[in-house]
């Protein structure tokens, strides 16, 4: 047998060489689109401070009485993530004290921040 015939199947084959995985192809274009999405609504992005937010504990009531408030509710909520925050409304805020309270032995006199 002539030894050029096995070269034959190994050129053809070097010829077709890596290509790209059809996976690798949709993560490319995926991130071309986000970078273009996020170039092009950049001018659109507009920064809210969070006590500017409708229903805000701090704009019903003022920062101080808020503070307060916040306060009260973390010193008797059990929940490990409170909604005790001043820029939640105020209706959460002491429902969550309320449901706190609710939750301590009947036999136990109630905290002050019960009250």
């Amino acid at each position: 047998m002539h030894p050029a015939l096995f070269l034959i199947p190994l050129l053809i084959l070097s010829a077709c060489g890596p290509s790209e995985k059809p996976a690798d192809i949709a993560t490319a274009a995926e991130a071309r689109a986000a970078e273009a999405a996020v170039t092009s609504d950049q001018s659109a992005l507009s920064f809210v401070d969070s006590s500017e937010l409708a229903g805000s504990c701090r704009l019903e009531i003022g920062d101080a009485d808020a503070q307060d408030l916040a306060a009260r509710c973390i010193k008797l909520s059990p929940a490990t993530h409170p909604l005790c925050h001043v820029d939640n409304s105020c209706k959460m805020i002491r429902d969550e004290i309320k449901r706190s309270c609710a939750q301590l032995p009947i036999n136990r006199q109630l905290p002050a921040e019960c009250g």
